[in-house]
Order: structure tokens, then C-alpha cells, then sequence
């Protein structure tokens, strides 16, 4: 003996209805048989376990094409809740990112404050040591001069 339950999770007016059919066979089903009854012409099979139903895994047989099949339309009020939850959920990443950048800016800020102080730092000694050279050249071309 073996038992087909169907659970229906099916539309009705805007909402979802549920309920489940028990079918009883002296032979395991076939898809043949299976077909007219889920209402379909692809099945998936699954495993599962359910104490009240086996106390061993058993198959589930899906229809596969229930996700082109009565689509489940959400309440105004849900839909704006998905909205207002998306929403908050981008801002808060977006502040991460903006924060991220201007943090990298602030660095980019310092790295070149700090490049443009090495290089008057450079320039300055630069500057002495030529200075420095040139007047002991001077002194010496003097010396030499006179």
C-alpha cells in the first residue's frame, strides 16, 4: 500500500490557501499517475523526513514548474515594508563606502602633505649644500685670484 500526500500551497483571493490531499495506491505511483494530480509536467524529487508521516526518509515528488504557476502577490503594505527594509539596508552600506572614501581621501591628503614637506625638506638641504659648495669655491677662486 502506498500514500501520495499532496500539500497545495495554492492562491485565493489575493491570499495563500494551503490544505493536502491523501491518495492511496496498491502499487508505487508512477509519474503517469503523479501528473494529473500535482498538476504538472515536470517533477522534482527531494527527500524527507517527517516523524507523523515515516519514521524513515521518504520522496517528495515537486512540481518543478510551480515557480511559473499562480504567483504569490504580496500586500501593499508588505511591499512597501520590502521596499523601506531594501532601502535602509542600501543606505547603510552606502555610508560604509562613503566613509571608506573619506578615509582614503583624508590619507591621500596626508600621504601628499607629508611628500610635499619631504620635498622642502629636500630642497632646503639642497639648497644649503649648494650654497655651502659654492662658497668655498668662491673663497678658493678668491684666494686664487689674488
Amino acid at each position: 500500500m502506498y500514500k501520495l500526500h499532496i500539500w497545495k500551497a495554492e492562491m485565493a483571493g489575493g491570499l495563500p490557501i494551503t490544505g493536502s490531499d491523501t491518495f492511496e495506491f496498491t502499487k508505487k505511483p508512477s509519474f503517469q499517475d503523479m501528473y494529473p494530480l500535482i498538476g504538472c509536467d515536470t517533477i522534482e524529487i527531494l527527500h524527507g523526513y517527517d516523524k507523523t508521516i515515516s519514521n524513515r526518509t521518504f520522496d517528495i515528488y515537486c512540481d518543478e514548474e510551480s515557480k511559473l504557476k499562480n504567483p504569490f502577490v504580496k500586500n501593499d503594505r508588505a511591499v512597501l515594508k520590502d521596499c523601506h527594509d531594501l532601502v535602509a539596508e542600501l543606505r547603510v552600506k552606502l555610508k560604509l563606502k562613503c566613509d571608506d572614501i573619506l578615509q582614503l581621501r583624508k590619507d591621500l591628503d596626508l600621504a601628499r602633505e607629508e611628500t610635499q614637506l619631504a620635498e622642502l625638506r629636500y630642497n632646503t638641504l639642497k639648497d644649503a649644500v649648494d650654497k655651502a659648495a659654492n662658497d668655498k669655491l668662491n673663497k678658493a677662486r678668491g684666494e686664487l685670484n689674488d
